[in-house]
């Protein structure tokens, strides 16, 4: 298929692409930068959820309760309140982080939980809520299920509450985040509805300039701490163009992608000021998690070949 140049817009989108790098300190704490920007980025998407995985020790729920506070008082210019909970506490029971049972003169009672509560607060005051739950890979696949409806990405986003008969909505600026390990010992798969909902973002081992920050109290990387959140990338705003958008869609098809899927790639490719390097971690990523199959499609190609490519062809369109 051939393309003409899109009279809409100029993607100016490169294979050259560079992402940031190196580590920033945030009210004392030290951060990967490009973590940093990644979850400022996401966190502009409308009712978007986020996933955080990786193995124990590489920070995922520091960064819940004390960096994607800071990022969402910023982007939503409201205080934030955390509210943590451990879906691990409720294995036996997983409704309970939602509703639970109350024994009163013979008669059982179901009563909303703080976390319900919260939210239902935020919807008439003026602070966000940040829910943040943890362990989602200790739960069987059918108490995964009852995240659903709290991981929509549209208004419909909602804690159901059957047994009491009502639903209590979760309004657009709260944010919720999904904490796990994948190869954890005694833990679970994710189920492949609840991956389509949400953000995923990698969190990985601790660094060798992470360590030598924490350890020694210099960086490797002498560049380190120059950054500031004065330093993020603001989200952008580009126009893609009707040539433009079929040419993605070409190319992604052999990945078999779900609608949300492709919603959250061509909010990247308009908005992040890091397009190339989302739409490979965003490849990359399910394919670890088992999403799509690495049978057809290999990481090195996926990173050094097939995205490049893609984003060179994005930026020419024109016809020989």
């Amino acid at each position: 298929m051939q393309y003409r140049k899109s009279s809409i817009t100029e993607l100016n989108l490169y294979s050259s692409e560079n992402a940031p790098e190196g580590m920033v300190c945030i009210e004392g704490f030290w951060y990967p930068v490009s973590i940093v920007q990644e979850l400022y980025e996401i966190l502009h998407i409308n009712y978007k959820s986020i996933l955080l995985y990786g193995p124990p020790g590489g920070g995922k729920t520091h960064l819940a309760i004390k960096l994607v506070p800071v990022l969402l008082a910023i982007i939503r210019g409201k205080e934030v309140k955390n509210y943590y909970s451990n879906l691990g506490d409720y294995v036996s029971n997983v409704s309970d982080f939602k509703y639970y049972p109350v024994l009163r003169d013979n008669t059982l009672y179901y009563i909303k939980s703080q976390q319900v509560k919260l939210n239902e607060a935020s919807i008439g005051e003026d602070f966000v809520v940040n829910n943040i739950i943890d362990e989602v890979s200790r739960i069987s696949n059918d108490a995964q299920n009852q995240l659903l409806p709290i991981t929509e990405d549209n208004e419909s986003r909602a804690f159901i509450l059957s047994h009491m008969g009502e639903e209590v909505r979760i309004k657009k600026e709260n944010q919720i985040l999904l904490l796990m390990n994948p190869d954890g010992g005694g833990t679970t798969t994710v189920n492949q509805a609840l991956l389509d909902r949400v953000a995923i973002v990698e969190i990985p081992a601790p660094t060798e300039e992470y360590l030598n920050l924490i350890f020694s109290g210099s960086p490797a990387n002498r560049n380190s701490g120059q950054w500031d959140l004065n330093n993020l990338k603001p989200i952008k705003n580009r126009e893609i163009g009707r040539y433009q958008t079929e040419l993605i869609i070409e190319n992604l098809m052999p990945f078999s992608l779900s609608i949300r899927q492709y919603k959250e790639i061509f909010w990247f490719l308009k908005h992040s000021p890091y397009p190339q390097s989302r739409l490979s971690s965003f490849l990359l990523r399910r394919i670890k998690l088992g999403l799509i199959s690495n049978d057809d499609f290999a990481s090195v190609d996926i990173e050094r070949s097939f995205v490049p490519s893609l984003f060179d062809s994005l930026h020419s369109m024109l016809i020989d």
